[in-house]
């Protein structure tokens, strides 16, 4: 770990709705396939083994039998619910800040360096990011020096060869990462 991580707490644990809301959609279908199932062939089991007991004593039975379990699966899921988020947090927040690390260079800012929190999972990503925004940076400024572009990435008229593409413009320009597709 770095000395230079935040350790403040995190304000917000569900940063990013297209990520985490599918990982925690996910989670729900699974854990409702798991209550189907289960209670499908606890039902099966019961009246298979006991096919001479009426079926209203069954169901009767069945819920005094299952019905704990019901109500402690029931009680549980927020509880999944929520460490799903928190741990899709450890993911998402480093990658939202490696986004906006991204826009701030499309627009031609100097976000600074990245840093990860303490637990925050792809940390050892942290400094080789930060390495390529540094050379980013660099290569802008010797550039710049050159007098191959102006502070507002236009050519320049001593040379008309901009060696930096041209900054897309607001309506053309693909939002980095809102696509959908990660």
């Amino acid at each position: 770990m770095s000395d230079s991580s935040p350790t403040h707490r995190r304000s917000r644990w569900f940063v990013d709705p297209q990520l985490q809301g599918t990982v925690v959609k996910r989670i729900l279908l699974h854990w409702l396939a798991f209550l189907a199932m289960g209670t499908f062939v606890a039902v099966v089991v019961r009246v298979l083994t006991n096919p001479t007991v009426p079926l209203a004593q069954q169901w009767d039975e069945m819920i005094w039998a299952f019905g704990p379990f019901l109500i402690t699966m029931l009680a549980l899921l927020p509880v999944f619910v929520m460490d799903t988020i928190k741990l899709t947090n450890r993911y998402a927040g480093p990658f939202v800040r490696f986004r906006t690390h991204l826009r701030a260079l499309v627009e031609d800012k100097h976000p600074g360096p990245i840093r990860f929190r303490d637990g925050d999972h792809w940390r050892e990503t942290e400094s080789s990011l930060n390495l390529l925004l540094m050379e980013i940076e660099q290569l802008r400024s010797d550039v710049r020096q050159a007098g191959a572009i102006s502070p507002d990435r236009g050519a320049s008229s001593a040379n008309d060869r901009n060696p930096m593409p041209p900054r897309p413009s607001e309506n053309t320009r693909d939002d980095l990462g809102d696509r959908g597709d990660a």
